[in-house]
């Protein structure tokens, strides 16, 4: 069957994104877990999963956590609205498929 990028990314991908974008604002930054809920958009439970890495299978790179870490510390800092945020997973998306 054939899949687009995008759909590959919606069960693979972005589950792995967003944990490791929770495991930064959470563990590294210290920000409360409800606060990073509400910032990412997911409920408690959820961001729980992510936490305890039930959700999000892929590994990523040095390079790739990277551009991971840069938009958590935007996040962190709330200086960018969901629109934007939405935008950026789009961009870690594709530097994904690039494998950088």
């Amino acid at each position: 069957m054939f899949r687009t990028h995008c759909e590959k990314a919606l069960w693979k991908t972005l589950p792995s994104i967003r944990r490791e974008l929770v495991s930064y604002l959470v563990k590294d930054k210290g920000i409360e877990r409800k606060k990073v809920a509400r910032i990412m958009g997911l409920t408690e439970p959820a961001l729980c999963q992510y936490l305890k890495n039930k959700r999000g299978s892929v590994r990523f790179s040095k390079e790739q956590k990277k551009a991971i870490m840069k938009v958590g510390e935007e996040l962190s800092k709330e200086k960018i609205g969901k629109n934007v945020f939405m935008n950026r997973i789009c961009d870690l998306c594709k530097i994904m498929r690039m494998g950088c």
